[in-house]
């Protein structure tokens, strides 16, 4: 996936996503993300490196320890520190690289995040309608194009 993000790209994803390496990975290829917190992460407003607003801050991460999968090289490419937002609405923390507060108000942030939740509904209609539930090619280059050619047939007809 990073391979094909571009300058200025926003990558929207759940709380499986936000983790420090991939955020460093994302910052390197110079896009921008939009995610849910982890739940392992503890955010507290009140011990926010910067004070943006009311459930808004900058907080500063600490690179954490190697883990098993990561090579020596890649781990010394990561920064030792990353800084991040945190915006919160009443059920949900979200963490972005987006900190300029006057360009990215908190609200938009958060709409932006639950548009997220639309996307994933719209295509598990249209695999629904299309039976798309199981894909029946095997390579990754079929499977692509399996699925083109169902939003393809998707777009054509009005279901």
């Amino acid at each position: 996936m990073l391979s094909h993000l571009q300058e200025g790209d926003v990558l929207l994803g759940d709380a499986n996503f936000e983790n420090y390496f991939l955020l460093a990975l994302l910052l390197q290829a110079r896009s921008d993300v939009v995610f849910e917190k982890n739940g392992s992460r503890l955010i507290d407003f009140r011990k926010c490196d910067k004070k943006l607003g009311s459930k808004d801050g900058l907080f500063k991460l600490t690179r954490p320890v190697r883990p098993s999968w990561m090579s020596s090289e890649l781990y010394e490419q990561m920064p030792e520190e990353l800084v991040i937002r945190a915006v919160k609405n009443k059920r949900r923390t979200i963490i972005t690289t987006l900190l300029d507060v006057e360009k990215y108000p908190r609200t938009e942030i958060i709409a932006l995040y639950l548009k997220r939740w639309h996307v994933e509904t719209d295509i598990n209609v249209i695999k629904t309608i299309m039976k798309m539930d199981m894909l029946r090619c095997k390579s990754p280059a079929m499977v692509r194009k399996e699925i083109s050619i169902n939003f393809l047939v998707y777009a054509m007809f009005d279901f």
